[in-house]
């Protein structure tokens, strides 16, 4: 029959087993919170590529339509968002320049 020390060095205390699943929890938690951060640079790099894609399209509208405002809107819009102030600045001019009683051109002043 075996004695109580051996007995007791096999079962796995309550505390042992509680003290385990806390940990796994929180490292499959970190592990998760990982794996979101490793994911977010490519969606970042993926807006802008977005965005420019957009910029390039919008200049070539307001580039055949030249007094299109919703063109030069959304490309100030646009050059916001990419943080090109210089760039919204001059489209926001422009937009500005063709309508200067547009409560959107206004409102849109405002974001500078």
């Amino acid at each position: 029959m075996p004695s109580q020390k051996e007995s007791k060095k096999g079962r796995v205390s309550g505390a042992s087993l509680l003290t385990f699943c806390l940990i796994s929890i929180l490292v499959l938690t970190f592990s998760i919170f990982n794996l979101k951060t490793f994911f977010l640079p490519k969606k970042v790099t993926q807006d802008i590529n977005i965005y420019f894609e957009q910029k390039k399209f919008w200049t070539s509208v307001v580039g055949r339509y030249p007094d299109y405002i919703d063109g030069w809107f959304e490309l100030t819009k646009i050059n916001l968002k990419l943080n090109d102030l210089d760039e919204a600045r001059k489209a926001f001019e422009k937009a500005l320049a063709i309508n200067p009683n547009s409560e959107k051109i206004a409102e849109l002043g405002r974001s500078f």
